[in-house]
């Protein structure tokens, strides 16, 4: 009996995450959502993604929530400032490291008392600075 040693190589994914979409859901909210990058850029196993953002046209640095699991692929940001714009990207890792980010998506949040009444039993991840909350959201 023949036997063989196979030995992976794990990289960084060669290409972004997909369809990454930004959808304002109150003054203070942005739901963010993405696909996973193409099975054959993953190079390895995906372990998470970190999701970069910040006010548009605004020097500061871009915010970085990391998000250490392959299963979550939507995420709230919070605290955010009501009628202003937010630039958005994401990129995947291995443990190899961090893959490209994905190309920029904008979106407003909206003006007070515009924010959506009911979302059907979807997930999401509601990210604050240090720390990731998940919950289910039910109709009312």
């Amino acid at each position: 009996m023949e036997s063989y040693l196979f030995n992976r190589i794990i990289a960084v994914p060669s290409q972004p995450p997909r369809s990454l979409t930004a959808t304002a859901v109150s003054s203070a909210i942005i739901n963010v959502r993405w696909q996973l990058p193409p099975a054959d850029s993953r190079r390895g196993i995906i372990t998470g993604f970190k999701l970069f953002y910040k006010e548009k046209g605004s020097t500061d640095s871009q915010t970085v929530e990391t998000i250490n699991s392959v299963g979550i692929l939507a995420s709230n940001v919070t605290a955010l400032k009501k009628y202003t714009e937010y630039e958005f990207q994401v990129l995947a890792f291995t443990a190899a490291g961090d893959g490209p980010k994905s190309s920029v998506e904008t979106e407003r949040t909206k003006e007070d008392g515009k924010g959506r009444k009911s979302i059907d039993n979807e997930i999401f991840v509601t990210l604050h600075r240090t720390n990731i909350e998940e919950y289910i959201l039910t109709p009312v």
